[in-house]
């Protein structure tokens, strides 16, 4: 019997990358599924950014609250926390929002490059 959970989970990873951010941190978004490339017309935007990054590495509660007030252990992720950090780290938004386009640009290459063959 298939494991259609399993089966979504590798499909996931395969969209998956990480992005490196400022002081050490990097964050995982997946790439968006074919159908949902229409979003993007108009440009990656903050929403965006809430919505496919995945996972992230490197932050604690020190870095949100300052070292005097939060634990430097590491935080899980939380997408409702990383939607509020997200929009109020203008330093975040850029190398995310580039990452995402390639991530979209390169699939469709890949797809141009297998019909043309």
């Amino acid at each position: 019997m298939v494991d259609f959970t399993a089966l979504i989970a590798r499909m996931d990873a395969q969209r998956s990358r990480w992005v490196a951010l400022p002081d050490g941190k990097r964050v995982q978004f997946r790439r968006p599924l074919e159908t949902e490339f229409g979003k993007f017309r108009s440009g990656v935007g903050v929403d965006h950014l809430c919505e496919y990054v995945c996972g992230w590495e490197g932050f604690s509660e020190a870095d949100l609250l300052g070292s005097a007030i939060g634990s430097s252990d590491p935080l899980p992720f939380s997408a409702e926390l990383w939607a509020r950090v997200v929009r109020d780290r203008l330093e975040y938004v850029r190398p995310v929002a580039t990452e995402v386009v390639a991530a979209i640009t390169e699939h469709l290459a890949e797809k141009d490059a297998i019909a043309k063959n």
